[in-house]
């Protein structure tokens, strides 16, 4: 974990030229690039209202790491951090440079809501949008070995039949915000009150946006004013919700319904002959 906030906070104060706080939350959204699907539209929305919430006092850097169509590592940047010089980079959003940027929706939508990531600015946005594989050219570490630095991540998705990113980030003891609209916020929902116990999941429809961006604001204004031995608490029950569905106690329902299956074929066979 130590690791993995040094890399990102490396590279956040590379790119937006200056210091973070020391208590800054690191928060991340990450998946597939389905812009409405994933939740990404939303959760932009939710930043924008605690960017212009009057007392909100926590710093955050919201990592938005979301592979879409890059021609490589941004120079500029790549050359800051090897170099440590203190050169002012133009654009303080995009570790990575991005075919068509002007058609981008996450960069559209940034830039629509009217983030600058200035440092009197309480929401600093960046946009990963490459592969973390371990050798992308900025982070060279993976997805996996920067998920262990954050504080929280939010996947406010708009349709998921599952929905991995939630149980991947409580493995990582990191608390998380989910929807009802996927298979795993409908099955942990019976399990939690709310951010407080790891994860808290958040009701969608089709015409409850504007709300559902409000319940979000709130929930990370909410996580982010919890004592430590709360938020520990919170990091524990994320685990502890995670390992109880371990694939070592999954499989065992497939090993069922596979013998319930292959006696299914087996009697059809015997009523045949």
């Amino acid at each position: 974990r130590l690791s993995a906030r040094q890399k990102l906070t490396q590279v956040a104060e590379a790119l937006l030229g200056y210091r973070l706080n020391a208590n800054t939350m690191f928060l991340a959204n990450s998946g597939r690039y389905e812009f409405k699907n994933k939740g990404t539209d939303i959760l932009l929305d939710a930043l924008k209202i605690l960017n212009t919430t009057s007392g909100f006092e926590q710093d955050i850097v919201v990592f938005v790491m979301i592979p879409a169509s890059i021609y490589g590592p941004r120079l500029d940047l790549k050359n800051k951090l090897e170099n440590g010089s203190s050169d002012i980079l133009e654009n303080s959003f995009l570790t990575h440079g991005l075919n068509e940027i002007g058609y981008d929706p996450i960069i559209n939508k940034i830039q629509n809501n009217r983030f600058e990531n200035k440092q009197s600015e309480k929401i600093k946005l960046i946009f990963v949008p490459s592969f973390l594989n371990g050798d992308d050219g900025i982070f060279n570490m993976t997805y996996y070995d920067l998920l262990i630095g954050m504080d929280l991540t939010a996947f406010p998705a708009y349709d998921e039949p599952w929905s991995y990113n939630q149980l991947e980030s409580m493995a990582f003891r990191i608390p998380t915000i989910t929807t009802n609209l996927t298979g795993f916020g409908n099955w942990v929902k019976s399990k939690t009150k709310g951010i407080e116990d790891g994860i808290e999941v958040i009701q969608r429809n089709d015409e409850n946006q504007a709300e559902a961006a409000n319940q979000i604001a709130q929930i990370i204004n909410r996580y982010s004013k919890l004592s430590e031995s709360l938020k520990n608490k919170a990091i524990e029950s994320a685990q502890k919700i995670a390992l109880s569905i371990d694939w070592e106690l999954l499989i065992k329902n497939y090993y069922k319904a596979y013998d319930l299956a292959l006696k299914a074929v087996n009697n059809r066979t015997e009523l045949l002959t």
